[in-house]
């Protein structure tokens, strides 16, 4: 009986101590100014939508490129930027996060360190990332592995291969963003300086600054970034000529490489 009294002493200690501090919020003169949230109700179809957008580049991308790749390899080919921008999403949102809080007290909040993350994730880790993927390529006469040459997933095309490629690749993107996360630490005062003095005109209007945070910004550099990433990740064409070709596709594709010389071959 003892300890049950002190047990709801406790409690109610507690609840009246709660409520205490939100009377004392709601009646203060200063009330806690709006700022932007990455993952509030807002800020999750913003992400959506860019995702959307952004993936839809490649799809104009396929549309356009000649020789077409087929169907199944481009969704291969596709599908291995989706997954590992997906990687490099919770990757950036998670150190915003991190670094939001830490540097709250400077003016810093998530949506300024998401700025500042995937501008860095789309030139240093991108170029990590290519430097990389170029001598994984290097690597593939050497070591005799078909698996690891990019692009190429067997005739027919083989899910166990492309998983395979898949995990280089998201092999490739963590490392890169190990990159990003050092030079953001080494360089972390500054960096918030730069970011909040970008966003600071939108700061007193958190879902204005979430859009450009969230979609204006990363769907500019996400469909360079794509599109550069599309062109290591695929096979070249020269490479591709007698891969693509299959008894249901070589018309269209004799029609497709007759648009081009022997030199581009």
């Amino acid at each position: 009986a003892e300890y049950m009294g002190e047990k709801m002493e406790k409690t109610t200690e507690e609840v009246l101590t709660k409520a205490t501090s939100t009377l004392i919020q709601a009646s203060s003169p200063f009330p806690t100014p709006p700022h932007c949230e990455l993952f509030d109700d807002f800020g999750v179809i913003v992400q959506l939508v860019m995702a959307l957008l952004a993936f839809s580049s490649l799809i104009y991308k396929r549309h356009y490129e000649f020789p077409q790749r087929p169907l199944k390899i481009w969704l291969f080919d596709a599908s291995k930027q989706a997954v590992g921008n997906l990687l490099s999403h919770f990757f950036n949102s998670g150190l915003a996060i991190l670094f939001g809080s830490i540097q709250n007290d400077a003016g810093g909040n998530a949506c300024t360190w998401y700025l500042v993350g995937i501008t860095l994730d789309t030139t240093i880790g991108l170029g990590v990332s290519c430097l990389m993927m170029s001598y994984t390529h290097l690597l593939v006469p050497y070591l005799g592995r078909s698996w690891l040459d990019s692009g190429f997933y067997g005739h027919p095309p083989s899910c166990k291969t492309w998983f395979k490629q898949v995990s280089i690749w998201l092999f490739v993107v963590f490392l890169s963003k190990v990159v990003v996360a050092l030079f953001t630490l080494w360089n972390e005062t500054s960096l918030a300086a730069i970011g909040s003095l970008l966003l600071s005109p939108f700061h007193s209007h958190p879902k204005a600054e979430l859009l450009i945070v969230m979609l204006l910004f990363p769907f500019i550099l996400n469909v360079i970034c794509f599109w550069v990433m599309d062109n290591f990740l695929k096979k070249s064409v020269s490479k591709a000529t007698a891969y693509w070709i299959s008894p249901d596709s070589l018309t269209s594709y004799e029609e497709q490489m007759h648009m081009y010389s022997r030199d581009d071959l």
